[in-house]
Formats: C-alpha cells, structure tokens, sequence
C-alpha cells in the first residue's frame, strides 16, 4: 500500500485474491487517517490532468463494472471534479466522500447505490 496525498492506493493487482476491494487496511494507515481511506477501493481510476467533464465520465464507466456497495476511487486535479461528484451523488444516488490535499489532489471515494 502506499500513502498518495489523501487517498489510498493499492498497488497490487485489485482483481487478485489478495487485492479485493472492500477489506481495512489498518496496517498501512497512520492514527491520523480518515475513516474514508480505511477500506480499500474495489477499483481505482487515476484522472489526474483531465479537465471536465472527463473525471465524471470515467467514474461513470468505472462504476458500470461495479456491483452496489462497492466502493471506487478516482484521484482528480481538476478543481471542477468536486462540484461534478456531489451532483453525482444527488443525482446518481450514490454516496460520494471527497478530500482535497494541500496540492490539489481531489480523492473521490464513490460507494455504488
């Protein structure tokens, strides 16, 4: 596991035994971490330097492989991306957690509906 701005990033093979989303992950965390970054992400989609609307439609294409209650995560520059996924959530149903590094980095946690 390794530690990317605000987000979480499993590094091995998510499909892999091992890898399967939805487990903790307490032994990679500090005490510091948020709740959201404690459960692995079922898939994760790297949108960094895409510009709007292409974080929102990459979600969109991630979350169509996902079954309800699987989580997917999608880490963003594109300021715009925070006010795209909460209306995500409003309008897709969806439950959408967001944190904001210091640098930029948007880490959206998308629990399917």
């Amino acid at each position: 596991m390794t530690r990317i701005n605000a987000c979480l990033v499993n590094i091995q093979d998510l499909s892999s035994p091992e890898g399967q989303g939805g487990i903790l992950a307490d032994q990679a965390m500090d005490p510091s971490s948020t709740l959201m970054s404690k459960v692995v992400p079922h898939k994760h989609i790297d949108a960094r330097g895409q510009q709007c609307p292409m974080p929102l439609l990459l979600a969109k294409r991630g979350l169509r492989e996902l079954e309800s209650g699987m989580v997917l995560e999608l880490i963003a520059t594109d300021p715009g991306s925070e006010r795209d996924f909460r209306s995500l959530e409003r309008l897709g149903g969806h439950r959408v957690e967001t944190e904001v590094s210091d640098d930029g980095i948007y880490c959206h946690r998308i629990t399917k509906a």
